[in-house]
């Protein structure tokens, strides 16, 4: 049953998105000014919360009293040392060597 409600959703956004290329680009544009502003500020911030919301649901799941401590000694070191954490500065492709 879960691979057909998947299938449902890829066939939902294939559909989507094989309108918007009919229509083209100016009535997608067209309709998304249609949206009140406030709606689009509320999706923004919607999205800014998002990456803080999935942060303290797993930290819920994985804190305890045994782990917090060293938890928040990573957390402190890490701040305090400067030690950068987006996962892509120190990858071959961010700086351009490699293939893949």
């Amino acid at each position: 049953m879960h691979l057909i409600a998947g299938f449902g959703l890829s066939l939902m956004l294939a559909a989507v998105v094989t309108v918007s290329f009919l229509v083209g680009s100016n009535a997608v544009k067209s309709l998304l000014d249609t949206i009140p502003e406030f709606i689009k500020h509320g999706l923004s911030v919607a999205t800014g919360i998002i990456p803080a919301l999935g942060f303290a649901m797993l930290a819920r799941l994985l804190i305890n009293k045994k782990v917090a401590p060293y938890f928040f000694l990573g957390f402190v070191l890490m701040a305090y040392l400067k030690i950068p954490v987006d996962r892509y500065r120190h990858s071959r492709r961010y700086r351009g060597g490699g293939h893949g």
